[in-house]
């Protein structure tokens, strides 16, 4: 888009040269110097107001990259402590299971154990009924 400004205004500027020429030929010699002097004023102007919007746009274009730039850090540092707390409640899941696994082992023995003793206190109750 810049460089098409630029195209634009450097025709602009070749137009108005050759029209300035044109002009300084039917111009005597003395106007000619004054004519010269508007010529170059005018296109040192132009120029100063070009770099000026290249400044402009470039200064947008930084504070834009800029401004980016923090949130992409910001969004990343975020998903960075997401993930370390996501890998901390992994951790201690797998811990509770396992501790709740341990648990399970023991109740299921005791439950054996209870069955045991209460198929040998059946045993024991149906052969003393039996004398």
């Amino acid at each position: 888009m810049y460089l098409k400004k630029i195209a634009v205004i450097n025709k602009e500027v070749k137009e108005a040269r050759h029209r300035h020429e044109t002009r300084l030929v039917e111009v005597d010699s003395g106007r000619k110097e004054e004519y010269e002097n508007k010529l170059t004023q005018a296109l040192d102007d132009m120029r100063a107001q070009n770099q000026e919007q290249i400044q402009i746009y470039k200064d947008n274009m930084e504070s834009t990259y800029r401004v980016k730039l923090e949130d992409l850090c910001r969004l990343s540092e975020m998903n960075g402590a997401s993930a370390n707390m996501a890998r901390e409640e992994l951790r201690e899941s797998a811990l509770r299971i396992e501790s709740l696994s341990t648990q399970l082992v023991g109740l299921q023995k005791e439950v054996e154990i209870f069955d045991l003793l209460t198929f040998l206190f059946f045993k024991r109750c149906s052969l003393n009924s039996a004398d």
